[in-house]
């Protein structure tokens, strides 16, 4: 099915990550999809894809907490050197003894988040704006919150983590499903900051995503095909 060319989305993956802080935003994107031209296919399921992701990694496999294994597509340091590439970057978490002792300037994930936060807006293959990304589910957070993007602004992590998060992130802590921290350096065309709460909602915070691309009943649909009672109205 023809249409416009999908938004690349970088996934940074690392040892003892959630799965569904992973899974479920990768579920949202997958699902939704462009208007489709058969009358025969009024829920769209075979309309153009909207998003296509890139799996980035360290190591060939990860393993998550719940001891799922997933291969990436590309290493971390081939990320880093791409970056420009991506409209998109996702963050998912994991259990803070995962993180914290990785919360360094000089690893690859802080290198590639903050090599991603400093870029400008970019455009689509039809030459359309594209609002740069970049979405943190549950305390994929934590990584955000190391390179002080977070410092003053409202955010949200999972909520059993709120008040640690604080401390570490300078944030203002909201527990919400999600929280749209908003532009970068005060730019119109900075990078925009979502980050959202424990595990599931990463869904809603994608959902939020697809809603932001492609409008309200894009993201509904999207939900729809995931059979998801997403609750927009309980997070303006």
């Amino acid at each position: 099915m023809s249409g416009p060319a999908p938004i690349s989305v970088l996934f940074l993956l690392y040892p003892g990550i959630d799965i569904l802080d992973f899974t479920g935003p990768l579920e949202a994107l997958h699902s939704a999809r462009h208007p489709s031209s058969q009358a025969s296919d009024p829920n769209r399921l075979h309309g153009a894809k909207v998003f296509t992701p890139t799996l980035a990694a360290a190591d060939p496999t990860v393993t998550s907490g719940a001891g799922v294994t997933v291969s990436r597509d590309i290493t971390l340091s081939q990320a880093l050197s791409t970056i420009g590439d991506y409209a998109m970057v996702v963050v998912p978490g994991a259990m803070p003894d995962r993180i914290v002792p990785n919360l360094v300037d000089e690893h690859e994930m802080i290198k590639t988040i903050n090599a991603f936060a400093a870029l400008p807006g970019t455009m689509d293959a039809g030459g359309r704006p594209v609002e740069r990304t970049l979405l943190s589910v549950c305390t994929g957070a934590y990584w955000l919150a190391h390179t002080g993007m977070l410092r003053g602004r409202r955010a949200t992590t999972h909520w059993m983590m709120l008040d640690e998060f604080e401390k570490l992130s300078g944030a203002k802590v909201d527990r919400r499903k999600y929280v749209d921290v908003g532009k970068l350096g005060g730019k119109e065309d900075g990078v925009r900051v979502i980050t959202a709460g424990g595990v599931s909602g990463g869904i809603d915070g994608a959902l939020y995503l697809v809603e932001r691309v492609g409008g309200l009943d894009m993201a509904k649909l999207a939900a729809g095909v995931m059979d998801y009672d997403w609750k927009k109205e309980e997070n303006p």
